[in-house]
């Protein structure tokens, strides 16, 4: 081969790696702009799915009545924890759209958050009265070890206190 045919090579290597690397950066950035398709399926919600609802069960040791009532208890109160979170939610955009007017008025926005505060109050209740239908499901010999495993899961979710370094150094600057 002649110098001229290697640097041919050369050549056409580079731009094919160039084309390369120009058609991954595109696809990158353009990437960035797509919005989400619309109809893709949604993730199943949080332990609704079965692999989530059956280390209770094995743990607890449920047949096959106690399961299918535990599925239809876990679905009603799935069913109305989204209902008091999207309370929540339309009453923390209120609260926004309250701070970012030209004279926010503190008295309403924090009528709204007490409001606020009454709806977690009914998500703590149906917390306490889900998992009290639970243990009600639940023979003597079960109950010891679903209060074994409530004990585990308030461990877990411990509150670990404040963080050690601001999580953001724009909004806290100290």
């Amino acid at each position: 081969m002649d110098l001229f045919q290697k640097n041919r090579i050369l050549i056409i290597v580079i731009v094919i790696l160039i084309v390369l690397n120009l058609g991954t950066l595109g696809t990158l950035w353009f990437g960035k702009f797509l919005k989400p398709v619309e109809n893709m399926p949604k993730p199943p919600g949080f332990m609704q799915d079965k692999k989530l609802i059956e280390p209770l069960d094995r743990e607890l040791g449920f047949d096959d009545e106690q399961t299918k009532k535990l599925e239809e208890i876990r679905k009603q109160h799935f069913d109305k924890m989204k209902v008091l979170n999207d309370e929540i939610h339309s009453k923390k955009k209120l609260v926004i759209q309250e701070l970012t007017k030209e004279n926010p008025d503190q008295s309403n926005a924090q009528k709204i958050i007490e409001e606020i505060g009454l709806i977690q109050n009914r998500i703590e209740t149906e917390m306490f009265n889900h998992f009290l239908s639970i243990k009600m499901l639940c023979r003597d010999e079960q109950k010891e070890k679903f209060n074994k495993l409530m004990n585990d899961i308030m461990q877990r979710k411990k509150p670990e206190g404040f963080p050690k370094r601001p999580p953001h150094p724009i909004l806290f600057p100290f």
